[in-house]
């Protein structure tokens, strides 16, 4: 039984060395945090439509927080275009969690692997 304890214990310890450092990455970056976020539920155990689900409820803190920090030192544009991009944003997402509930994990693994990449691949060739 004690070793379920310390197993328990370690498992709790490694949970919030990870999102430590998914919220750091994800403060510094302004982005990226729900792609770990989502490698790490999944290398946990998570099925992968939840992981990919319950990294947008783990990011959504993470990214308020942020959001302030950058505001607070008016890094923030407050521009009517910006405003559009996250109404736009708002929409897609809203369409983007219905499709998520309407793929097979399967395919939800390899759209988001080939996002993965061809975001790795623009940052290296341009």
């Amino acid at each position: 039984m004690k070793q379920t304890k310390g197993k328990r214990t370690w498992s709790w310890v490694l949970r919030l060395l990870l999102g430590g450092g998914i919220g750091f990455l994800n403060g510094f970056f302004g982005s990226g945090g729900g792609v770990l976020a989502v490698e790490a539920m999944t290398r946990l155990g998570e099925e992968e439509k939840r992981a990919h689900a319950s990294a947008i409820l783990a990011i959504l803190p993470l990214c308020v927080v942020s959001a302030a920090v950058y505001a607070l030192h008016g890094e923030i544009p407050w521009r009517t275009e910006t405003w559009l991009l996250l109404a736009g944003g708002a929409a897609g997402g809203a369409l983007g969690a219905l499709a998520l509930d309407k793929l097979p994990p399967a395919w939800v693994n390899l759209l988001f692997t080939g996002l993965i990449l061809l975001a790795g691949l623009r940052m290296l060739l341009f």
